[in-house]
């Protein structure tokens, strides 16, 4: 079995064309798709945009590559489960570099999304190799994350906590995110629907007006005036990790709310609408409204609001944190912690997978 120690090589320069023996596209049946997914069968073309989406496959020979018009996104490659490599993508047409061994190996490769994307789709054409692929198919749960920036791992990888925009956006990672450490824990897959400065029904500071994370619920991405039909699971569990940024200032004068008391009764309404939009697309399944400890009370509130109409099944969960990363967001560390206390919550449940 391949062992590699966890090295990060951020892959500045696109490959100067090497010959592959084999190109497989990307619709290949072969490669199995984590989160949600555009499948375009006549190009054979797959567009990922959400933060910790994957693709997996086993892998026989010494070097793989993949093209893709990218959006500048960036992708840990993992071997047999380890990091071996963290590739840089720019926009554009471009092939990058995966795997180079001296020798073949008989591996297990997952290529997740690390960043952040706004405003377009990276599309993978292919995948260029000198080797075999076959398939892995495994029978697991699935959860969908509903958030924001801290649901996205946000600078989970940063060690300080003023971060310039491209320090924030080599250590945003939604691999080592909580969602994305809590679906491998539970032996779950995941699709994270989430994007940084997100809320409930106003983002951070009452920016990016016209727009919310509900509003991406049923899409394929964070792509505004997008209706893409999209590739996914049914879900088993939902967790909704929202509110921060709702609150994180006063209301503005030019927002459509007159006052703070005005607001709330929007959002209770907002929250209670975006859950039975839930329910609606997946019946009635599992629901963990997670928050931070400090907003215990509005939550107690949105699953009394919940009751009175008749919902049940939702399952309160609380954690406490002061970031230490970038912008006081978790570090991976915290992250761990994030994630070791929502097991523990959704495995009281007893329900997932059932």
């Amino acid at each position: 079995m391949f062992k590699n120690v966890a090295t990060t090589f951020l892959v500045s320069l696109a490959l100067s064309g090497t010959a592959q023996a084999e190109i497989t596209r990307a619709t290949d049946y072969r490669l199995n798709y984590e989160g949600r997914s555009i499948k375009d069968y006549v190009t054979g073309s797959v567009a990922l945009n959400w933060p910790g989406s994957a693709l997996s496959f086993r892998f026989t020979g010494s070097k793989l590559d993949f093209h893709a018009k990218s959006d500048g996104s960036q992708f840990d490659v993992l071997v047999d489960g380890e990091l071996y490599r963290s590739v840089k993508t720019f926009k554009g047409e471009g092939s990058y570099n995966l795997l180079n061994f001296a020798e073949p190996q008989d591996i297990k490769v997952e290529i997740v999304k690390r960043t952040e994307s706004f405003g377009s789709f990276f599309t993978l054409n292919s995948l260029d190799h000198d080797g075999t692929l076959s398939g892995i198919w495994e029978n697991k749960p699935h959860i969908l994350f509903i958030g924001d920036s801290v649901t996205t791992g946000y600078g989970v990888e940063s060690d300080k906590l003023s971060c310039t925009m491209d320090e924030i956006t080599n250590t945003t990672n939604g691999r080592l995110s909580y969602a994305s450490i809590t679906a491998e824990r539970l032996g779950a897959t995941k699709t994270l629907v989430a994007y940084s400065g997100g809320g409930l029904s106003r983002n951070w500071a009452g920016l990016e007006k016209g727009y919310v994370v509900p509003d991406f619920l049923n899409k394929a991405g964070a792509v505004l005036n997008d209706q893409s039909a999209y590739e996914g699971r049914h879900v088993d569990l939902v967790v909704v990790n929202l509110g921060g940024n709702d609150f994180s200032t006063p209301i503005y004068p030019d927002e459509p709310w007159p006052d703070a008391a005005s607001f709330y009764t929007s959002w209770l309404a907002d929250y209670l609408t975006l859950v039975e939009n839930v329910r609606a697309r997946y019946a009635n399944v599992p629901i963990v409204i997670m928050a931070k400890q400090r907003y215990s009370d509005k939550i107690a509130d949105v699953l009394e609001l919940l009751r009175t109409n008749g919902i049940s099944a939702i399952t309160p969960h609380f954690y406490a944190v002061i970031g230490e990363g970038c912008n006081v967001h978790p570090t991976a560390a915290q992250h761990d912690v994030i994630a070791e206390q929502l097991v523990n919550t959704i495995e009281d449940l007893k329900r997932l997978g059932q």
